[in-house]
């Protein structure tokens, strides 16, 4: 797989991975990381989908576990500014 390099536009913090027929690969997963900053909001989300388009059952079960887990954290937390969830 090629290192990540640096797209200047259309944001100068910009990281894309070059696609080749060799960078995804069946039985892997695609990870997508992104973030804006406007007059001071920021935001990001990540998310991740199977290169084959379904997860195997080991994959299945680690998304699972960890959706379960960011549930009770945010039933925990309830309508606490985002700013103080990791309080």
């Amino acid at each position: 797989m090629k290192p990540l390099h640096h797209q200047p536009h259309p944001g100068h913090d910009m990281a894309l991975l070059p696609v080749t027929p060799h960078c995804c690969r069946d039985g892997e997963l695609v990870l997508v990381d992104a973030g804006v900053g406007y007059h001071g909001y920021m935001s990001d989300i990540t998310r991740t989908w199977p290169v084959n388009g379904r997860f195997s059952p080991a994959q299945r079960d680690l998304y699972c576990a960890l959706l379960e887990v960011q549930e009770r954290a945010v039933k925990v937390r309830g309508a606490t500014k985002c700013a103080r969830m990791s309080d």
